[in-house]
């Protein structure tokens, strides 16, 4: 017998509703204990967060009623995504390259992000819940390294980015990134990237 007890319910449309719902929960990011108990809300940080995270049976190709099954009648021919009909909770991923303009050492390291050079930034950063992802780092002191810094739960003190740090002004977007190595700090046209 499973934990979830889904093999001991008496029909197959039982089981496939409660497998349905299990998937649900997991792809809004809720918390789903081992013997199927959903608790939490809705949280697109969660890794196993999705997009389309709502369920219409009837855009499968069949169902079961009872033990029967039952064609759906897929008039406008097969779903994209089914049976994942609608969405709950943030956007889908989208990305944005920019590239590093200025840098100035500090104790923390203090980026400037040239405005007119990254005109798609304010539309990343207009976006909760953004990731920001240095690539092709090699800091000034030869050392290299690569790591995704996450703006929503890493801090000054932890080697990583705090949301609350950038600032702007007509020129720049300025933020710091307590993000190096042995003194280095990251060179002049570092590309990042921002999902979100």
């Amino acid at each position: 017998m499973a934990a979830n007890g889904i093999s001991t319910l008496l029909t197959k449309a039982a089981k496939q509703l409660a497998k349905l719902n299990i998937a649900q929960a997991k792809r809004q990011g809720k918390t789903v204990a081992v013997n199927g108990t959903v608790t939490g809300s809705v949280d697109g940080t969660k890794p196993y967060y999705r997009y389309w995270n709502t369920y219409n049976i009837n855009d499968l190709p069949t169902k079961y009623t009872g033990n029967a099954v039952t064609d759906n009648a897929n008039a406008g021919g097969l779903a994209a995504h089914r049976p994942w009909a609608t969405n709950t909770g943030a956007a889908p991923i989208t990305s944005y390259v920019g590239t590093l303009n200025s840098v100035t050492s500090d104790n923390g390291f203090i980026f400037n992000v040239l405005k007119s050079a990254n005109t798609g930034m304010a539309a990343a950063i207009a976006n909760t819940g953004w990731r920001l992802n240095w690539t092709d780092v090699r800091f000034t002191n030869g050392t290299f390294n690569s790591q995704q810094v996450n703006v929503k739960t890493q801090t000054e003190t932890t080697t990583g980015f705090s949301a609350g740090n950038l600032t702007q002004d007509a020129t720049y977007y300025t933020f710091s990134s307590w993000f190096g190595a042995n003194g280095g700090y990251l060179p002049l046209g570092t590309q990042f990237t921002i999902t979100w």
